[in-house]
């Protein structure tokens, strides 16, 4: 329902020329830019852990 909402909030606000308004708010996004705004978000995380040197065990 919020949504909706914003949807139509956004689409009386928003001309048409305007980022393309249909393109964001009417059509399917494509799975890669939905990715990467989602990878954008967390650019500056680190994961870090360790792992087993396999080298210590050829001793």
């Amino acid at each position: 329902m919020q949504y909706c909402l914003l949807s139509l909030s956004l689409r009386l606000r928003v001309s048409d020329e305007f980022w393309g308004r249909s393109a964001f708010l009417e059509n399917p996004w494509p799975t890669r830019s939905v990715l990467r705004r989602r990878l954008e978000r967390y650019r500056d995380d680190r994961v870090e852990h360790q792992l087993p040197n396999p080298l210590m065990e050829a001793e």
